[in-house]
């Protein structure tokens, strides 16, 4: 469950502050606050999708049933 709190949270915060810096985020005046946008991208694929992790949490937390194309 932190993980899916943790990627989404991570991703939320890069994205603003992208959009805080405006141009100066993606022309190379500001690397660590674009290396840490992309990195938090790859990060939310590398860990498992985030759908991934909120069925794991459905089916274990919640009790909910698998999905029908599952078998």
């Amino acid at each position: 469950m932190s993980k899916v709190i943790t990627s989404q949270h991570g991703q939320r915060t890069s994205e603003l502050a992208m959009r805080i810096l405006g141009p100066a985020g993606i022309d190379g005046s500001e690397p660590r606050r674009t290396t840490g946008y992309l990195i938090g991208r790859g990060i939310t694929i590398a860990g498992g999708t985030t759908e991934v992790g909120k069925n794991v949490i459905a089916e274990r937390i919640l009790g909910l049933p698998r999905g029908p194309l599952v078998r």
